[in-house]
């Protein structure tokens, strides 16, 4: 398959070409080959002509003026906007083309956005998947997959903030998606806390289990989760991330899915993500009243 990158203003542009293109047997043979540079408000201009220009004499990438001159010249794409608010228009050409579309977080700004995204999938009969890489990493994987229920859990998450991409779309994105790994997608009710550079978030599970999630907006970017079983007893688990080798398992995620056209996400998944994100928004706004994502999701 022939895969178009859609706006080149994050590293992850080189990073997943260079996975696709240094180990085309373990990714099905996909190839990144055509980009459209896009526009930016989170990274410079310089930024994205360096990107642009590496894609272009280290992996042979051609470059196109136009959005709509890349969807005929590839497969599928990839939506690669830092910003939310850009993805429903970069893939709504593609979809109408019944073309799969990865979409990198977050799916869409808002709600509305996301589900949009999601009625073009049907309409165009094709299929998105969005997600962040920190959901797929091995040990994420094996705490929320391991013996036991989990009854409890909090992540602790970088989240720097950005006004073009707002609260936690920006980046603490990632720890919400760590939270749902572990938890499910099923959370009802978020209330929602600001200080001076940090959140706190606490959601409440369809079930009455609880999970928090810790941002900073400033200090080490490290990941920290701490999570509670019950089985016979109780047991605690805490770990820090490590981040080495980060995107692998995303990628090869994102090559099944566009192989496939099955998603490791469902709808209801993707879409509980941006109620989480939204609800924290607006309870943080009200001073931390609880408010429900049932209107949402």
């Amino acid at each position: 398959m022939n895969l178009g990158l859609v706006n080149l203003d994050t590293s992850h542009v080189i990073a997943f070409t260079e996975l696709l293109h240094g180990d085309p047997d373990a990714f099905g043979g996909l190839r990144v080959t055509h980009a459209w540079r896009g526009a930016s408000r989170v990274r410079g201009t310089a930024d994205i002509e360096a990107y642009a220009a590496r894609l272009r004499d280290e992996f042979g990438v051609t470059l196109v003026d136009d959005l709509d001159d890349l969807v005929p010249l590839v497969d599928a794409a990839l939506i690669e906007a830092n910003e939310g608010s850009r993805h429903l228009a970069h893939a709504r050409p593609f979809l109408a083309a019944g073309k799969r579309c990865w979409i990198d977080k977050p799916l869409g700004a808002t709600v509305l956005e996301a589900r949009e995204i999601l009625e073009l999938a049907r309409e165009g009969q094709t299929a998105v998947f969005s997600a962040s890489a920190l959901r797929f990493l091995p040990s994420v994987r094996t705490l929320a997959a391991g013996h036991g229920s989990i009854t409890a859990a909090d992540v602790q998450t970088p989240a720097p903030q950005h006004w073009a991409n707002p609260g936690l779309l920006h980046y603490g994105i990632h720890g919400v998606e760590i939270l749902m790994a572990l938890l499910g997608s099923d959370c009802r009710r978020v209330h929602c806390v600001r200080g001076a550079d940090s959140e706190v978030c606490t959601g409440l599970w369809a079930d009455g289990r609880l999970g928090t999630l810790r941002c900073r907006y400033t200090g080490p970017h490290h990941y920290v989760v701490t999570a509670e079983r019950r089985n016979e007893g109780s047991t605690l688990h805490q770990e820090q991330l490590m981040l080495a080798d980060i995107y692998r398992p995303l990628v090869t995620e994102v090559a099944s899915f566009l192989t496939t056209g099955q998603s490791p996400l469902h709808e209801a998944d993707m879409l509980a993500t941006i109620a989480f994100i939204e609800a924290a928004a607006l309870s943080a706004r009200l001073g931390g009243v609880g408010v429900e994502l049932e209107r949402w999701v």
